[in-house]
């Protein structure tokens, strides 16, 4: 996969963060957007989450794992690094300089999509703090882990 333009995800975040869309508007315009339902699909379920680690970064000392998980082709689940991902590798830098340099409203709305920002207000909601928390990586339902085949390969070439 190649390096994803931050225009893209800005356009996406945009999108997908509008006050009152609907998720048919969002599957819609975010498909006119990427111009290829897969990559449509990767950039509607992985920037709410995304955005919503880095909030949830920054509500306490949260450990993040640096996996996610998707099904092969057979049906098992398998772990992923989260730097196969370009959307991931683009996005996090973004969203970590949005963080500091101009969070609004529409990336509060974006981040609150994601499941880590559930996770995380029902740990809050609990009175619990998330100062030692270990949130795991999304798991996958729409995105089948053998997108990944080549990254995960090159990146065991590279290091193992």
């Amino acid at each position: 996969m190649t390096p994803i333009e931050p225009a893209i995800l800005k356009a996406a975040i945009e999108i997908i963060g509008e006050e009152g869309i609907s998720d048919e508007e969002i599957e819609e315009r975010v498909l006119a957007l990427a111009k290829d339902a897969m990559f449509a699909r990767r950039l509607i379920d992985w920037l709410p989450e995304i955005l919503g680690a880095v909030a949830v970064g920054h509500m306490g000392k949260v450990n993040l794992v640096d996996t996610f998980s998707a099904k092969t082709k057979q049906g098992k689940w398998k772990s992923i690094p989260m730097k196969a991902e370009p959307i991931f590798v683009q996005g996090i830098k973004l969203a970590q300089d949005t963080w500091h340099h101009g969070w609004t409203g529409v990336h509060e709305r974006v981040a609150f999509r994601s499941a880590i920002m559930r996770s995380a207000g029902q740990v809050i909601d609990a009175g619990q703090s998330l100062d030692g928390v270990t949130a795991s990586g999304p798991a996958w339902i729409g995105i089948p882990a053998d997108i990944y085949r080549s990254e995960v390969s090159l990146l065991q070439r590279l290091f193992w």
